[in-house]
């Protein structure tokens, strides 16, 4: 998920609106070039078995994370793999359309959206503040969701219906809401019989209880993600906050 949606960005920054976008982005850096390559744009986990980390192994194990992801992209149809000759099959990948219209019997090549396509506004920076390195899948689906359902202009419900049916999302998902609180990215309005734990005061049969309301606050995505989210998540350790792992 998280190199899908760089590699959106990167699009929407090198390629006018209504337009595909030409990926000349390489994985790695050959040589001395000085432009930047997906090993510059994505964080991710590669370190190396051992006490001494060597930097031919870090680059090594995030270069095979991003084939994999490539690789995965590609069976969603998601992805077009590049070049195929030996060792140059992940370079110069093409993004496919994300409304599903590609398939093994043809692919349908992802454009730059015009506004008048009303797409999902994300700020950029969601990316150039490194929150999309820093939170989960799980994290980031339920803020886009909470984006799609216009939280960004007033407090909104997901009900399950919406939550499942429409975004596919488990409530594992929708649980992040008190990780995103944390880190300063939405506002949370919790109604005074519900307790933390899901379960409501005196609840009885036939009643209807009413879920959280959410907001999305504007000025969130403006701070540096990996410090935020280091305090908030050092914090909550300590405060026993969450009885549930933040990365489900």
């Amino acid at each position: 998920m998280q190199f899908h949606l760089t590699a959106l960005f990167v699009a929407q920054c090198q390629t006018q609106p209504g337009r595909s976008w030409k990926n000349v982005v390489p994985l790695s850096r050959n040589g001395s070039a000085s432009a930047p390559a997906w090993l510059d744009l994505m964080a991710v986990s590669a370190s190396s078995k051992g006490e001494v980390a060597q930097a031919s192994t870090y680059t090594r194990n995030k270069l095979r994370q991003f084939r994999s992801a490539l690789k995965l992209l590609s069976e969603r149809n998601l992805v077009d793999l590049g070049r195929s000759e030996a060792g140059r099959k992940y370079e110069g990948f093409r993004l496919l359309s994300e409304d599903a219209s590609s398939s093994g019997a043809g692919v349908t090549e992802y454009r730059v959206p015009r506004a008048d396509e009303a797409p999902l506004e994300l700020p950029a920076h969601f990316f150039t503040r490194g929150w999309v390195h820093v939170l989960t899948k799980s994290e980031i689906a339920a803020y886009l969701m909470w984006r799609q359902l216009g939280a960004d202009s007033s407090y909104v419900m997901a009900s399950w219906q919406e939550r499942a049916g429409m975004f596919g999302l488990s409530r594992d998902v929708y649980d992040t809401h008190q990780a995103l609180e944390a880190f300063g990215l939405i506002k949370v309005f919790r109604p005074k019989e519900r307790r933390n734990n899901g379960t409501w005061r005196g609840y009885y049969s036939g009643t209807q209880p009413f879920s959280h309301r959410i907001r999305v606050l504007p000025s969130g995505l403006s701070a540096p993600a990996h410090d935020v989210v280091e305090k908030a998540l050092r914090k909550a350790a300590a405060l026993g906050k969450w009885s549930k792992p933040l990365d489900v």
